[in-house]
């Protein structure tokens, strides 16, 4: 798992903790190890997504290029962050880890995130001041503007954060609150990364500014039933088997951007949605019966039957 961000094989396809339908207790160990899987998922996932969007603006012609240019060189600082700040999450995730010296997380989160505030102002302004002759385009442009003004506020607060947390004694001596510090910022700087890039192409493929999510299909899970677990075993997860596949109205496949909802029987409760990844995951004592997974992507769904089973 040491390859670069964005160049990794990814198998499958913005946050580090599960965003769950429902809540449930699970001892410290397991609830540690979900979180690490979901950022590990969350990580891949992002890693696509840029891959994809990165596979599109390497088909532009050199006069689109030009365009946005300024916020394509930001993209390329920031998965340099990225990459730095995955080797030592990794690094912080081997057995009997040490943590890190306070210096380093200092030189290693501290400047990526401000760097990241930097390339979302580099976003907004030449967003801003290219001409918007296009009502679509300047309806598009207009929405990501309002989106990165308020991931600026976020990230500031994140940095506010990061810096008192690195003064903390117990944080200091812990690879776990590191590690999940980490884990945070590196999806700041993803989610930030592909913000840019949807800037990039806007600006310079008249064609991106007409392609919005028109219909999604193929969705489906690994197992479409999924038998309860025995008191006081480990949760079982259902992973996203087939990936959706978004296309807008001229049959063009999109990036995966959307969100997974779950809903369930009244009541239902010990079942849980990665909202990002799409992973089912059933506790012990969780709610039997017909579940709906909708995966949403601008104003276009899908929908899938699951079944918690005795």
């Amino acid at each position: 798992m040491g390859k670069s961000p964005m160049r990794r094989a990814i198998p499958l396809t913005c946050v580090t903790a599960v965003l769950s339908f429902g809540m449930y207790a699970v001892p410290a160990g397991i609830a540690r190890a979900e979180t690490s899987a979901a950022f590990t998922a969350h990580y891949e996932h992002l890693a696509q997504v840029e891959t994809q969007l990165e596979a599109r603006a390497q088909a532009l012609t050199p006069a689109q290029s030009e365009h946005g240019a300024t916020v394509a060189r930001a993209v390329q600082a920031m998965n340099t962050n990225i990459t730095s700040l995955y080797t030592a999450e990794q690094a912080l995730l081997a057995a009997g880890a040490r943590p890190l010296p306070p210096g380093r997380m200092q030189q290693e989160i501290l400047p990526a995130l401000r760097q990241a505030k930097a390339a979302i102002a580099t976003e907004i302004q030449a967003c801003t001041n290219t001409p918007k002759r296009n009502p679509a385009l300047k309806a598009r442009l207009a929405s990501l503007i309002a989106s990165a003004r308020g991931a600026q506020l976020q990230i500031a607060k994140d940095v506010t954060m990061a810096t008192a947390a690195i003064k903390r004694p117990a944080f200091r001596r812990s690879p776990r609150l590191e590690s999940d510090l980490i884990q945070r910022t590196i999806t700041r700087l993803q989610t930030t990364a592909i913000s840019l890039m949807n800037a990039w192409l806007l600006l310079a493929d008249t064609a991106w500014v007409q392609s919005h999510p028109a219909n999604i299909t193929s969705l489906a899970y690994t197992s479409a039933a999924i038998a309860l677990p025995a008191k006081h075993q480990p949760p079982v997860a259902d992973p996203v088997g087939a990936q959706p596949q978004v296309k807008d109205a001229s049959g063009q496949v999109l990036p995966n951007t959307g969100t997974y909802r779950l809903q369930g029987p009244p009541g239902a409760h010990g079942v849980t949605i990665d909202r990002v990844t799409g992973t089912v995951t059933v506790h012990p004592h969780a709610t039997t019966g017909q579940y709906t997974v909708t995966y949403s992507q601008g104003r276009a769904k899908e929908q899938v039957i699951l079944q918690v089973t005795p």
